[in-house]
């Protein structure tokens, strides 16, 4: 065998020896191609799930029940009392030593005008049928009534009567009520009798009317 013979053989019976080691350590390098077989499978599981469960239920219960209830509750009615007032009107007399009495019975026209000076103004006309005819005094009397509105529905003045020599002036007082006027008076009066000698009377009266 010549020396370049020997040196082919040496060169492939050398390649042959690497291919048989290679291959037995799985590292075959075919035609120079590297094969990373890298199987870094990075399978991050972070399941950061932040769950913030922060309820803030500010619950202001504040409820304000302002409950002003200002009613007003004026009743000024304003109510127009001018008019004609007609009804009765009663005179009772009573003898105070003896107790005795009489009633004088009879009609009271009225006349209210708010405008007028006086306000009211009025007659009162009555007759006696017992003790008063006995005594000699007049069957009928007749008297004369003023007043004006002090206070809506109150309202007064005064009542006068003469007859016989016996005078009764007194005040009085009424009030309104609708379309009704009514009032009241009273007070003591002396008759001197023939027969009796002086005598003292206590006496009421009152009037009732409407328009």
């Amino acid at each position: 065998m010549t020396r370049s013979a020997l040196l082919i053989f040496c060169s492939v019976l050398t390649a042959c020896t690497t291919f048989e080691t290679d291959t037995k350590d799985g590292n075959v390098d075919t035609a120079g191609e590297e094969s990373d077989t890298d199987t870094d499978t990075d399978t991050d599981t972070d399941t950061d799930t932040d769950t913030d469960t922060d309820t803030d239920t500010d619950t202001d219960t504040d409820t304000d029940t302002d409950t002003d209830t200002d009613t007003d509750t004026d009743t000024d009615t304003d109510v127009d009392r001018t008019g004609e007032y007609s009804g009765s009107f009663t005179l009772a007399i009573t003898e105070v030593s003896l107790g005795l009495g009489d009633t004088c019975s009879g009609t009271a026209a009225i006349s209210v005008d708010e405008t007028a000076t006086p306000m009211v103004d009025g007659i009162g006309k009555c007759t006696f049928s017992g003790l008063a005819l006995t005594l000699g005094l007049s069957d009928e009397y007749e008297g004369e009534l003023t007043g004006s509105i002090s206070t809506d529905p109150d309202v007064d003045g005064a009542v006068a009567f003469s007859a016989d020599g016996i005078k009764l002036a007194e005040l009085w007082s009424g009030s309104f009520s609708g379309d009704t006027l009514v009032g009241e008076f009273g007070g003591t009066f002396k008759y001197s009798d023939p027969s009796f000698g002086d005598l003292v009377f206590d006496y009421e009266g009152t009037f009732d009317t409407s328009r």
